[in-house]
């Protein structure tokens, strides 16, 4: 068999095995709870921390990396922050599973109304998952009990020079 019918036969079995792969794409905001737009269509797509999946077969692959929509990121104060368009996913790398955080443009006025979002939307993900928790527990016939989630801070800094950043810390028990 030729080494040109060997290396033919090679790539056809990668590309097989990669069109199957799924990825995930996490899309996150700092401050925390922005609500996310395609950046080609402008549509919302959900808030910050949702997740996205692609397939290896439904996406364009250049150099055996997806290339796939980059997102916009809004938050209430009416500051937006831009991921790369198109994202970058390349295969081997973070096992499947890509992060990606927009951050709001320091610039942007209105930082405290942002922060404040940022707490709300943190605690309402709480609430959920403590009635996640709550309903499992109620439908478990297990005895422990013990999770829960006692108390929630909210981070956040944001860069106001080369020298130094502003940071708050929000708190609830």
């Amino acid at each position: 068999m030729s080494s040109t019918r060997i290396l033919i036969i090679i790539a056809a079995t990668l590309l097989t095995a990669c069109a199957n792969e799924q990825v995930q794409l996490t899309v996150s905001t700092e401050p925390y709870g922005a609500v996310l737009l395609d950046r080609v269509s402008h549509q919302t797509v959900g808030r910050s921390g949702r997740q996205f999946h692609y397939n290896w077969n439904q996406e364009l692959v250049e150099n055996n990396c997806l290339l796939v929509q980059g997102y916009t990121a809004r938050w209430p104060s009416g500051a937006v922050g831009f991921s790369d368009n198109p994202l970058r996913l390349c295969n081997g790398e973070n096992g499947g599973n890509y992060k990606i955080t927009i951050v709001r443009p320091s610039s942007a006025p209105n930082l405290g109304m942002d922060l404040n979002n940022a707490y709300q939307q943190k605690q309402l993900s709480i609430l959920q998952q403590q009635n996640s928790i709550s309903q499992n527990q109620n439908n478990s016939n297990s005895s422990d009990r013990s999770r829960s989630i006692d108390y929630l801070c909210v981070n956040s800094c944001v860069s106001q020079s080369y020298n130094y950043s502003f940071c708050t810390s929000k708190c609830s028990y």
